[in-house]
């Protein structure tokens, strides 16, 4: 039980010694201040951007409850899953929409040739028949494409009003979620910049570990 203790007390040390994502903003922004000062002009400049984007940085870090580089991976693992589960549900939905859009234009198709259709099934004579069926081409052509799409899909009853109905209720879904989206991507390139800090700091300081170990 002793040897577990000292892991556990190695894996705390360890975990004591990780800097805090303040810590690595600060760092950055320290560097980048460094950097600021080599120019020979508009250093001042410089600071004052960099002094805002750390500020909007450590802002957004505090706001979201993220203090910790755990912190920000696991915020990132979660946004990343909403993202990609909201975006599936919008797709269902616009192919549902597309799909109602459909309905309600075949159903217009077909009201519109139905009595065109059964006009030409009256006819005795071919000539004549054979005249409204140029006369009317389009819409005859229309109506049976509708007939047998319809009938394709199992829709053996005109519903359009249901329909539109229909799509409105997914619409008003569908734009509450693409309003959630928004903000979601907003997030996730905000956590993105940050774990771009944190790759920065943390590649500069991996020499500076190397040469510890080497010592």
């Amino acid at each position: 039980w002793i040897r577990e203790l000292k892991i556990e007390m190695n894996a705390l040390k360890e975990e004591y010694k990780k800097p805090s994502l303040g810590d690595i903003v600060i760092q950055y922004y320290d560097a980048r201040n460094k950097v600021a000062d080599t120019y020979e002009r508009g250093r001042q400049k410089a600071k004052i951007t960099n002094m805002k984007a750390m500020l909007e940085t450590t802002n957004f870090l505090s706001g979201n409850k993220i203090f910790t580089l755990d912190d920000l991976e696991m915020v990132i693992d979660t946004s990343n899953k909403k993202l990609h589960s909201i975006t599936d549900f919008m797709k269902q939905k616009e192919k549902r929409i597309k799909e109602l859009d459909a309905f309600v234009k075949y159903a217009s198709w077909y009201d519109e040739g139905l009595p065109i259709q059964q006009l030409v099934s009256k006819q005795k004579f071919t000539k004549k028949r054979d005249a409204l069926e140029s006369q009317y081409h389009a819409e005859l052509t229309k109506f049976r494409m509708a007939k047998r799409i319809l009938k394709e899909k199992g829709i053996s009853e005109l519903t359009p009003k249901k329909w539109l109905n229909e799509k409105t209720q997914i619409q008003d879904s569908y734009d509450k979620e693409y309003s959630e989206l928004k903000e979601i991507r907003s997030m996730v390139k905000e956590l993105y910049k940050v774990k771009k800090i944190v790759n920065d700091v943390m590649s500069k300081n991996e020499p500076n570990k190397k040469r510890e170990v080497e010592r």
